[in-house]
């Protein structure tokens, strides 16, 4: 099944993902700063009313301008857009410009004196900033197998509707590669940690050697990150958890730019956004598909449940909650004992096999914590049963 969906054996498959999917993403970022820089080192040193002599300018400081000192700009104005998402407005000073309005000025007048407020890193930028970088790093990391793309150097301001433009093209290429679009961003989101018994028959070639030379060509190395302490190099190496290798390989730093991406589409970053365009929860909407395929994959009557509700495990019942937890754990010879717990203890492929098909769809994690990787900590998101 996976092996026709997914074509991770294919060299030219990872070329095009790193080129032209993430190449699409990285332009579109690239853009945006570039338009964000545009419109600071315009505005910086000029009042607010030689700026709104600007019909497109007064747009992007004004719109939606209600007047009303109780709610001064309607919720999708042009204003709010470009103080939250490009951290310029008029917001803390809208107070002082209603009162002079309302004693007869204009607009202009009231703003004579009054300059633009410059906001460096409004939530959303910050997350763009992170991702900037974690896609600089992953083609940094890539110079001698691809080129870095080629992104435009200066963007031009004539309407007010280039922000919104500019951001629904980010926006559609950072869904695009999230792991419900993108097979191969579901390939590297299944990888951070996931237990080799399982991920091998997902995967049928990806421990081939032609293959893993392919992987390792385009950053993603996979490693044995967890094993039981048992005196046996064969049940070791098969009963090992794999992952992608820490910390500073493409792998991961595509899996951390994958996890950001959800970012952008929840939280403040939702409510803000969907004044403006049609977005959605992508994590949560995520979780729910995955949750299914976890339902489907895995018998929960082969498992003591109340034994792991005893470890902290929650299940959320006829609904997907985001709610997620995080435990230490510690590996004593062929067992597993919970941190937390310190009275629950479980054999350590019973643990694992529970947790299988959740951390193969990245709902579940789990990562060394020390380096001789006796301990480890581990993480997951309630689903339901």
């Amino acid at each position: 099944m996976y092996e026709e969906e997914i074509r991770y054996y294919d060299e030219s498959a990872w070329r095009k993902y790193l080129t032209e999917d993430l190449g699409e993403l990285y332009k579109n970022i690239e853009i945006f700063f570039n338009l964000k820089n545009e419109l600071v080192s315009y505005c910086r040193d000029k009042s607010v009313s030689d700026l709104i002599k600007d019909p497109v300018w007064k747009e992007i400081l004004l719109g939606g301008f209600t007047g009303s000192s109780e709610k001064p700009f309607e919720d999708n104005s042009l204003a709010n857009f470009y103080k939250n998402v490009f951290g310029i407005g008029i917001d803390d000073k809208v107070g002082i410009i209603i009162t002079r309005c309302q004693e007869g000025l204009s607009i202009e007048t009231a703003t004579e004196d009054l300059k633009p407020t410059i906001i460096q890193t409004p939530e959303i930028t910050k997350i763009l900033s992170d991702i900037r970088t974690q896609i600089k790093t992953i083609y940094k990391s890539l110079k001698e197998t691809i080129e870095e793309p080629e992104v435009p150097s200066d963007v031009k301001i004539e309407d007010s509707m280039v922000g919104i433009n500019i951001m629904k093209d980010l926006l559609n290429s950072a869904k695009r590669l999230l792991p419900l679009y993108n097979r191969l961003s579901f390939f590297i989101y299944s990888l951070f940690s996931v237990p080799k018994f399982y991920v091998s028959e997902a995967y049928e070639k990806l421990f081939d050697e032609n293959v893993q030379n392919i992987l390792k060509k385009y950053g993603i190395n996979i490693v044995n990150i967890i094993e039981p302490d048992v005196p046996d190099d064969k049940i070791r190496e098969e009963r090992a958890i794999v992952g992608l290798e820490d910390p500073s390989s493409a792998g991961i730093a595509l899996y951390n730019l994958i996890d950001n991406i959800f970012n952008i589409f929840s939280g403040n970053n939702l409510a803000l956004l969907s004044n403006y365009f049609f977005v959605e929860d992508e994590r949560k909407k995520y979780i729910q598909i995955a949750s299914e395929k976890c339902r489907e994959s895995i018998n929960l009557n082969a498992f003591d449940l109340n034994k792991f509700r005893g470890a902290g495990y929650e299940e959320n019942i006829g609904n997907i909650e985001i709610k997620i937890k995080t435990s230490s754990a510690s590996i004593e010879g062929g067992s597993i004992r919970i941190s937390d717990y310190s009275n629950t203890t479980f054999g350590y492929t019973e643990f694992f096999a529970f947790l299988a098909p959740q951390m193969f769809f990245g709902i579940a994690q789990a990562r060394p914590s020390d380096e001789n990787r006796k301990k480890f900590w581990w993480r997951y998101i309630t689903w339901s049963s």
